[in-house]
């Protein structure tokens, strides 16, 4: 009797410590998006990208149950042509239990960096808030210093219903900085 009372009790904590959102069962497809030729929409975060020349595109979704990679690209005619601009699309599925924040996934990620890099590596810049495509992301820069090397990154993350949007570019060269502002500005609002 006492195992079961228990488990009524531990049933119970567990489903109180939701994030009180409704749950909502979400189809793949239209939260991997969908191409068509050099284009690629996804109406559940509310966003198109035209691809111009030059840009690589591997869309090859890595897709599991929790998120997955929407897709990766690289530009052909980044000044650094041995380490191109490169960008990564990716979504990650919210914890249930937990209230969602995108500084939760801000922090998650500096921790990566701190356990990867050597603090005095590293170039921490404020984290700010911009609009991309008409909508409010956070934005997470940094910049990683190893000996001759120089790493930009770049972080733009977004929560819409129970998922995490990512959307991380690197650059090696100050001058292909521009670039990925191009990328960036070049995402439009789909609906």
């Amino acid at each position: 009797m006492k195992q079961f009372f228990l488990f009524i009790v531990i049933a119970t904590l567990v489903s109180s410590c939701g994030s009180g959102e409704k749950k909502t069962k979400v189809d793949k497809d239209v939260l991997f998006g969908s191409w068509e030729k050099k284009s690629y929409e996804n109406a559940f975060f509310n966003f198109a990208i035209e691809f111009e020349e030059g840009w690589n595109i591997d869309s090859t979704q890595f897709q599991t149950s929790f998120g997955g990679t929407i897709f990766e690209t690289s530009y052909r005619g980044s000044v650094n042509e041995y380490f191109p601009v490169n960008i990564t699309i990716e979504l990650d599925k919210a914890n249930p239990f937990a209230k969602p924040s995108v500084m939760e996934k801000v922090e998650e990620s500096m921790e990566g960096y701190e356990f990867l890099f050597d603090e005095n590596d590293m170039i921490k810049s404020p984290i700010a808030k911009t609009k991309i495509a008409g909508e409010e992301y956070i934005v997470n820069q940094l910049k990683l210093i190893e000996g001759a090397d120089t790493s930009y990154i770049n972080e733009y993350y977004r929560y819409v219903d129970g998922y995490y949007l990512s959307i991380v570019s690197v650059y090696n060269d100050k001058a292909d900085q521009q670039t990925e502002k191009e990328f960036i500005s070049g995402i439009k609002r789909q609906k």
